[in-house]
């Protein structure tokens, strides 16, 4: 197993290996368990008998009452999880969990099928940062609070070129800065950001492969996959360079116009199955 060394580091700080054995400053194990002796962590009680140690009096845990090393050591298991996927209660490299089944016996989640692909129109597209771009630059200046703001830097740079002699350096400086907030500022914000995105998560490296079935958009990438039923797109926008399909009032499905192939047979379905039209 490789070793973290960074985790090691804090399991050493807190006084436990990376199997949760009670270590000396040598590093040799203590036989004495953790919370041994006249009185057990978290079954002990506090000045008030009716409350039990580790509970506040909202009902909710209290850490308060832990020893610094305690709280190291819950937060190194917080985080590494023991290297094997188990709780630190339950922590076995045979990946048993807390309450003592075995992780492979725990029942799976039903998945639903993909939606059938027979006589669907198949795309391929690799999203990029200027697709990325192009639909966050569309989202945010067609909106109301979009052109707000545009129409807040337009008067700005007026009041500035028209009265210039008016203000004083102050007033100047402010008024400047409205200018450039809507029409240069948060335009380089969404360049950078969309960039960001695309680099960022890992979903937009690999290639998406959308489907338009019958019964809705089947959206695929490696052995995943999303099925989205057409009367539950919102609505579409067709642009000079994509097609987003929304599923929300800010997420879109982007359906870039060069990797698509035939782009006007895939508007058509679109139009078709959804009935937004072109």
């Amino acid at each position: 197993m490789k070793k973290n060394s960074y985790m090691d580091k804090l399991r050493e700080l807190a006084g436990y290996d990376e199997f949760g054995n009670e270590i000396d400053e040598e590093g040799n194990v203590v036989d004495a368990p953790v919370g041994g002796g006249n009185g057990k962590v978290g079954h002990g009680k506090g000045d008030d008998q009716n409350t039990e140690i580790g509970i506040d009096e909202d009902g909710q845990s209290d850490d308060s009452w832990k020893s610094e090393k305690e709280l190291i050591r819950e937060e190194v298991y917080d985080d590494d999880q023991v290297d094997n996927g188990a709780t630190v209660e339950g922590a076995s490299e045979n990946g048993i969990s807390a309450d003592g089944n075995s992780e492979d016996d725990s029942p799976e989640e039903d998945i639903e099928p993909p939606f059938d692909t027979t006589g669907s129109v198949e795309c391929k597209v690799l999203l990029r940062a200027k697709d990325m771009q192009h639909f966050m630059f569309r989202h945010n200046y067609t909106s109301i609070s979009g052109w707000f703001g545009i129409l807040i830097s337009i008067i700005a740079l007026v009041m500035v070129i028209v009265g210039y002699n008016m203000y004083d350096t102050i007033q100047k400086i402010v008024l400047i800065v409205l200018a450039l907030m809507f029409t240069v500022v948060q335009p380089i914000q969404i360049v950078l950001r969309a960039r960001a995105q695309i680099k960022n998560q890992d979903m937009f490296h690999d290639t998406l492969t959308y489907n338009l079935c019958k019964e809705g958009l089947l959206v695929r990438q490696a052995d995943m996959h999303v099925n989205i039923p057409w009367d539950s797109i919102g609505k579409v926008v067709y642009t000079s360079k994509a097609i987003f399909v929304y599923t929300s009032s800010v997420r879109a499905f982007i359906f870039p116009y060069d990797q698509l192939g035939d782009a006007d047979k895939v508007k058509r379905v679109i139009k078709e199955k959804t009935g937004k039209k072109i």
